[in-house]
C-alpha cells in the first residue's frame, strides 16, 4: 500500500463522519440554534435548524473538496506555481513522485486535522444547543491550541524536509 493511501483513506473516514455528524443531531436540536459565540463562549448569535445544518453541510464540503484537489490538482501545476524550499531540486525528474507523494499526505493530514477541529467545534455547539446553556466549553480553546500545534509541528517537518539535499 502506498504512502499516500493510509493519509487518504483516513481522510475519507473522517469526511463521512464529518458529513453524518449533522444529520446525527438534526432531530436533537431546537428549532433555533445558537449559531456563533464570542470570545467569552456565549452565544451571540442564531438562526434556524435548517439553515445551521446547511451552513455546517457547506463548510465541510468544501473544506473536503478543497484539501481533496489540493493534493490531486498539485502535481499538475506548472512549476512556477509551486513554492517550495530548492525547488529545482526537490520537482526535478527523479524526484518530483516522492516531492508530490510527501505533498499529498500532507494535504490530506492537514485537511483530517482541520475537519476534525471543525467536528469538535461543531460538538460544542450541538452540546450548548441540546442542553440549552447557549454557552459553549472553553475546550474550545484546548482544540484551537492543540490543531495549532500539530499544524505547526507538521509545518516544520516538511518544511526542514524540503530544505535538505544533496
Amino acid at each position: 500500500m502506498s504512502k499516500v493511501k493510509y493519509p487518504a483513506v483516513f481522510f475519507l473516514v473522517i469526511v463521512i463522519i464529518s458529513l453524518l455528524l449533522p444529520v446525527f443531531y438534526y432531530k436533537s436540536l431546537p428549532a433555533t440554534v445558537a449559531s456563533h459565540f464570542n470570545i467569552r463562549n456565549n452565544a451571540d448569535s442564531w438562526m434556524n435548524r435548517e439553515s445551521f445544518l446547511i451552513v455546517q453541510l457547506v463548510a465541510i464540503t468544501f473544506l473536503s473538496v478543497t484539501f481533496f484537489l489540493t493534493s490531486f490538482l498539485l502535481p499538475r501545476l506548472p512549476k512556477s506555481l509551486i513554492n517550495l524550499p530548492n525547488k529545482d531540486y526537490w520537482l526535478s525528474e527523479e524526484r518530483k513522485n516522492e516531492t508530490f507523494s510527501i505533498l499529498k499526505r500532507f494535504s490530506f493530514w492537514l485537511g483530517s486535522l482541520t475537519l476534525m477541529l471543525i467536528n469538535l467545534v461543531f460538538q460544542d455547539v450541538y452540546n450548548a444547543n441540546i442542553v440549552g446553556s447557549n454557552k459553549i466549553s472553553s475546550s474550545i480553546w484546548i482544540y484551537l491550541a492543540a490543531y495549532l500545534i500539530v499544524t505547526g509541528f507538521l509545518l516544520f517537518k516538511l518544511i526542514t524536509y524540503f530544505t535538505k539535499h544533496d
